[in-house]
């Protein structure tokens, strides 16, 4: 008599034991395929990044090589210039004339400015980037940035 209430009990039991196996590892897969794609979008983010930075770097290299060689021909007109300021450092003879008013620069417009109007004309990131000679990584940053000050 006992042996079947026994063996009905010890069913029950492991029928029960089954399925907190079941819910126990479901659940672990489950955590599993979460973690996976999580970590495959953090993966993706830094990808996104990386690129990102690539491309300001080749345009920061660009820049600097610019720079450098803008700095180079300041150099060699600080040297005609001294050279000029040798030469006029002997007796002057004669004046040849009076001299011009020189002409004050032209203060340009900040480049942010110049990307806000362009982007206000119509223009997309591309054509501003093409117009600026800057990547379109650089154009998307002013243009957030703006867009957060607001």
């Amino acid at each position: 008599m006992m042996g079947i209430e026994y063996f009905l009990f010890a069913l029950m039991l492991f029928g029960m034991f089954l399925i907190v196996l079941f819910l126990f590892f479901h659940r672990k897969r489950r955590c599993q395929k979460a973690e996976e794609s999580e970590w495959e979008e953090r993966k993706q983010r830094l990808m996104t990044l990386y690129f990102e930075v690539q491309d300001m770097m080749e345009t920061f290299e660009t820049d600097v090589k610019n720079i450098r060689d803008w700095l180079e021909l300041q150099r060699e007109q600080m040297e005609a210039r001294t050279g000029e300021q040798a030469a006029a450092q002997l007796p002057k003879t004669e004046q040849t004339g009076p001299e011009l008013p020189r002409e004050e620069p032209k203060q340009a417009k900040p480049l942010v400015h110049k990307i806000l109007e362009l982007q206000k004309s119509g223009m997309t990131e591309e054509e501003i980037a093409e117009k600026l000679s800057l990547s379109r990584n650089e154009i998307k940053f002013v243009l957030k940035i703006n867009s957060c000050e607001k």
